[in-house]
């Protein structure tokens, strides 16, 4: 039985539920206001108005697929609607669909190209696709709309230092500052050039830096943000002690903001995650798996703990004419997990056809991205997780662990501002992460039929030839000269590191961990050793 023509009763009635849907939201009241959005749908089965409301209610909740139908509905029913199209790229966005998200943001944008907002939400995308130049279009499209964005500047400004514009990037960082003074990112990445000596801080930015820290208007990732500046600027001056406080400051600000976004580190939960990989991958399972991998070589695995040396590898790699530095486009746990039998178990292939499957589609979006290249490598460090799944999908891929000194290796994790790395707020999380890493990467060492060539840090700072010669030799490349000249390489490069692989190599950072020996008890002590043995 059909709905009906709508009634004026119906109608007013519909728009008293979405009024109330407002207000709840208003108030705080998410769960009501959802109530109430889908009460009017059900009044009135094409308000437009409720279909977008109740797709960004959803989006509070983090149901991003049901938020996007919720849009798609909205534009089938006004395909004019740019609103609809806008947040329909965010929720796509937010699910990792990139492409599909900057076609709905350039369809806003074409419907409403005076909107500085969805100018900025295209730039973003591009971004996040490692496509830096068209980022940097529209985040300027965007400040030409809105001079004053200071948001967008400072998002420029990362543009231009993850390309290398290091000059620009300065300069966009001080653009930002004119328009928003206690503007504690821009703060942070001058800190950032100041450690490689592209900056140096005048006397009352550093005051200004101070101020932030000490007013009670200030966020907790904004004091963040001032104590790794401030840590950073005092361990470039050798003030150590000092640094070392503003750095402890910054990772229990960090941490506070991390666990209001739900990102907690348990060590025991991961200890007992680890055992359950070693559990399941055995050398029985790789026998019977044997026959279930994709012939390739395009993939190149690197693999190790943040701050081992990784993107100084993959830079070298990436000199090289036939190889595309992927950097983080890998990541090869969304396309498992559904495989998963439990919460957090370690994710299982049941079949040599789905094998196949996951290992098709995983290289059909590694050949995109790697645009003709004969090898692409993959920076997800964390896929020593996943080296079992590796092996089964892609016995002939090149798998490269970078290592570093452990104490250097966990003290530059602890004095990295990291988005989203949940071990690296506490010494003693660190360490924790580590010792399992260790663990695992030793399990992969006995039973793994993959070679793995390493490469250790201090190794390649103190002979980059004899070393990348051996890097190229495994991946099976020819040798390059371009490859010693890795700095000169222009690329996106989006990586704490994206900065000093900008320069030669240098060996100012081994052993700095010495500098801070009187307060790394809680480390040593996570990792089974002792500090007067060191």
């Amino acid at each position: 039985m059909g709905t009906g023509p709508l009634i004026p009763d119906t109608f007013a009635l519909a728009a008293r539920c979405h009024a109330e849907g407002k207000r709840a939201l208003a108030a705080g009241n998410w769960r009501a206001g959802l109530a109430h959005y889908e009460q009017a749908l059900r009044l009135r089965p094409d308000f437009v108005e409720a279909y977008n409301d109740l797709g960004m209610t959803l989006q509070h909740f983090g149901e991003w697929a049901r938020a996007a139908q919720c849009y798609r509905q909205a534009i089938q029913l006004m395909p004019s609607f740019a609103p609809a199209y806008n947040n329909m790229g965010n929720a796509l966005r937010a699910q990792g669909q990139w492409a599909a998200a900057a076609a709905a943001f350039e369809e806003a944008l074409r419907l409403q190209p005076d909107s500085p907002e969805i100018a900025f939400n295209l730039a973003n995308t591009h971004h996040d696709q490692g496509d830096l130049d068209k980022a940097v279009l529209y985040y300027r499209q965007a400040l030409r709309l809105r001079p004053e964005y200071a948001e967008v500047s400072n998002s420029l400004a990362t543009a231009f230092k993850e390309q290398g514009l290091l000059d620009e990037a300065i300069a966009q960082c001080r653009e930002t500052l004119k328009l928003e003074p206690d503007h504690a990112l821009s703060y942070y990445n001058l800190s950032e050039l100041a450690a490689e000596g592209r900056y140096q801080f005048a006397p009352e930015e550093l005051g200004r830096i101070k101020a932030i820290l000490a007013s009670g208007n200030s966020s907790a990732l904004e004091r963040s943000l001032c104590c790794f500046a401030l840590g950073t600027v005092l361990n470039k001056q050798s003030c150590y002690d000092e640094a070392f406080g503003y750095y402890q400051r910054g990772n229990e600000e960090k941490k506070q903001v991390l666990q209001e976004r739900g990102i907690t580190f348990d060590a025991e939960a991961h200890r007992a995650r680890t055992d359950r990989i070693i559990a399941c991958h055995g050398r029985s399972y790789f026998e019977r798996v044997k026959k279930w991998g994709t012939a390739t070589d395009l993939p190149v695995f690197i693999i190790g703990m943040p701050r081992s040396g990784s993107t100084l590898v993959e830079q070298i790699l990436a000199s090289h004419p036939r190889v595309f530095g992927g950097g983080e486009i890998g990541d090869l746990h969304p396309l498992i997990a559904h495989f998963a039998t439990k919460p957090n178990a370690t994710p299982l292939l049941p079949n040599i056809r789905a094998a196949r499957k996951v290992a098709a589609d995983y290289l059909r979006n590694l050949a995109f991205q790697g645009q003709g290249a004969c090898r692409v490598t993959v920076k997800t460090l964390e896929n020593f997780l996943h080296l079992g799944v590796i092996a089964t999908l892609f016995p002939h891929a090149q798998v490269i662990h970078c290592r570093r000194d452990p104490i250097d290796t966990c003290l530059s994790c602890y004095f990295q501002n990291f988005q989203n790395v949940d071990f690296a707020c506490s010494l003693e999380d660190i360490g924790a992460y580590y010792n399992a890493y260790e663990t695992l990467m030793a399990h992969w060492s006995r039973v793994l039929p993959l070679e793995i060539h390493e490469v250790r840090y201090e190794e390649l700072i103190q002979d980059q030839e004899a070393v990348t010669r051996q890097l190229l030799s495994y991946c099976g490349l020819d040798w390059d000269e371009r490859c010693l000249a890795f700095y000169e390489t222009r690329r996106a490069v989006r990586t704490a590191s994206a900065i000093q692989v900008r320069k030669p190599i240098s060996g100012r950072a081994i052993g700095r961990w010495r500098h801070y020996r009187s307060h790394l008890g809680p480390l040593f002590r996570a990792l089974g050793r002792s500090v007067d043995d060191a």
